[in-house]
């Protein structure tokens, strides 16, 4: 990744790169959930370290021999990178904030479910359990150590997302009773996202993946955002390949091997000039206490703890950092909000339903946004080829 952003951004060159729809690659396909999980751990930290890369290093851009043109169009890649990044920085927290507004909504008297508020006490709790749960495995197991613990949260995931989708849509089918500006923005979010993908496939003639995948992928997404993006940053310093070096057996270390009679060959000098030899070495060590050599420098062993340790401490300033953040925007958005009447029609303000109407909004634009440069793709493929 950090390859193709140097090609481009290169002093005085104007390299470019292009998708190549028709070529074809092989890959290792995970064969069972553990696998799944550590593969995504290095895709998901190799492309967020990248793009902090790519992003911190906007200046060679400017450098480059690009036209102007193409330089602001790189610009502005970059800056739609950055919102994509904050983005996914708080997908934990924003996912936990929908469950939360989403299952509380239900909670108005206009729903007529009076008993609901004790279902969501539950859910929600179960949800915040969950997401500590994931936080505790990641930190002190493997997933090939943890494949029940793993699957367990993969399954209570996608039973509490059939739950929101089922909140999602008694809440559209009340804004659409009431009406007013939510109902319209929520209306014209859905179109958009989902309308967009499938026209998007369409458009590639490639549209079987919503009928076969579109469901199960909806049911896994709070795996995707929750187990494999705390598992990736949790394992932040782990710079093993994920699906083929946890596997193998370490081999620095031999092996004892005794015979069943335990018995150990020791080879003692018996000559007495050999004797005398060692003996005489051993009186001059003492005499002149020469000094033991030491090397020069660090060992390389004592060089690869040191770097252990410094990955280690990144992986421990950026986890930190990751959990308080997106604890600060729980805090923010639910602390004094009103989270059961974020879908009425009432003109009172509260931080959920400004959170909502900014994340449709957000939603809607990024999906104009990647349309249109799908759309621009399979135009310049038309006549480019």
């Amino acid at each position: 990744r950090i390859l193709c952003f140097e090609l481009v951004a290169k002093r005085n060159s104007n390299w470019v790169l292009k998708y190549v729809k028709s070529a074809i690659a092989e890959t290792d396909v995970p064969e069972a959930l553990p696998e799944f999980i550590s593969q995504r751990r290095r895709w998901l930290n190799g492309s967020f370290f990248a793009a902090t890369y790519a992003i911190a290093h906007l200046g060679q851009i400017l450098s480059s021999g690009h036209s102007l043109a193409r330089k602001v169009l790189l610009v502005l890649e970059t800056i739609y990178n950055v919102i994509n990044l904050i983005a996914a920085w708080f997908a934990v927290g924003n996912f936990y904030l929908f469950f939360v507004i989403l299952t509380s909504s239900l909670e108005n008297t206009a729903f007529k479910l009076s008993s609901i508020k004790y279902f969501n006490a539950v859910s929600q709790f179960f949800m915040a359990g969950l997401v500590i749960s994931v936080f505790l495995f990641s930190m002190g197991n493997k997933p090939r150590a943890s494949t029940l613990k793993y699957k367990i949260c993969t399954l209570a995931f996608a039973l509490l997302m059939i739950y929101v989708i089922f909140a999602a849509v008694m809440c559209s089918i009340q804004a659409a009773k009431q009406g007013g500006s939510a109902y319209q923005l929520m209306l014209f979010s859905i179109i958009l996202t989902y309308g967009m993908y499938a026209l998007s496939s369409v458009l590639a003639f490639d549209p079987w993946h919503m009928f076969t995948s579109f469901i199960p992928y909806m049911l896994l997404s709070p795996t995707y955002i929750n187990i494999l993006q705390i598992y990736a940053f949790a394992n932040l310093d782990d710079i093993s390949w994920g699906t083929k070096q946890d596997a193998e057996v370490s081999t620095d270390l031999g092996a004892v091997i005794q015979n069943s009679n335990s018995q150990v060959d020791l080879e003692v000098p018996t000559d007495a000039t050999d004797v005398n030899i060692i003996y005489e070495e051993a009186l001059d060590n003492l005499r002149n206490r020469r000094p033991l050599p030491k090397p020069a420098g660090l060992s390389n062993a004592e060089k690869e703890l040191l770097a252990r340790d410094y990955y280690a401490n990144v992986r421990t300033n950026v986890l930190l950092f990751w959990v308080l953040s997106n604890g600060l925007l729980l805090v923010a958005i639910l602390g004094g909000g009103d989270a059961v009447n974020t879908f009425s029609v009432n003109d009172t303000f509260s931080r959920t339903k400004a959170y909502m109407t900014f994340i449709l909004a957000f939603v809607a634009i990024t999906s104009i946004i990647r349309f249109t440069g799908s759309l621009m793709y399979l135009t310049a493929r038309v006549f480019t080829g």
